[in-house]
């Protein structure tokens, strides 16, 4: 005999998670987060599911034809942690990370051709974090807050474990 199960409750997603606030699904109401003055509110530490693209590429969407080309973060971190952009689409895509300070000024950058956007928080303070949309359009992760493990690369396994999965 086959036994059933009913479950119900409601699922909840942990506060270390989040979305873009302004992604291409037409079926949410979008909050744009496209400039510092509008940045998206994030608590550390962080996993952010997101979505950028230039103008004309992409799915079919809310952004298609017009482009979302940056998104904005705003956040308190340390000194020391890392920012890590997780480039999903990175084969068809290219989407650059930069770490603005408090003044708006660029503290970092990220801009190489690949899988993997990384930073390092260079002092405490207040930061807006920039995903940029280079070429093309792509899903992306982004993790923020995470611990210095030392450069996620293919030499070091444990480095890009925690690049992703912050704790």
């Amino acid at each position: 005999p086959v036994e059933r199960f009913t479950v119900s409750g409601t699922v909840t997603a942990s506060a270390s998670q989040a979305t873009d606030s302004d992604n291409n699904d037409q079926s949410r109401a979008a909050i744009s987060n496209d400039a510092p003055t509008i940045a998206q509110l994030i608590p550390t530490p962080i996993t952010l599911g997101g979505y950028v693209n230039v103008p004309g590429s992409g799915a079919p969407g809310r952004s298609t034809e017009s482009g979302d080309i940056d998104d904005f973060f705003r956040v308190e971190l340390f000194a020391g942690q890392r920012i890590t952009l997780i480039v999903a689409d990175f084969q068809q895509a290219d989407a650059d990370l930069y770490l603005y300070n408090a003044q708006g000024r660029i503290v970092d950058a990220s801009i190489d051709v690949g899988e993997i956007e990384s930073l390092t928080v260079p002092a405490t303070g207040t930061y807006f974090i920039n995903v940029n949309a280079f070429q093309g359009a792509t899903n992306y992760a982004l993790a923020a807050g995470t611990g210095g493990y030392g450069p996620p690369n293919e030499g070091n396994a444990r480095a890009r474990f925690r690049a992703v999965i912050p704790w």
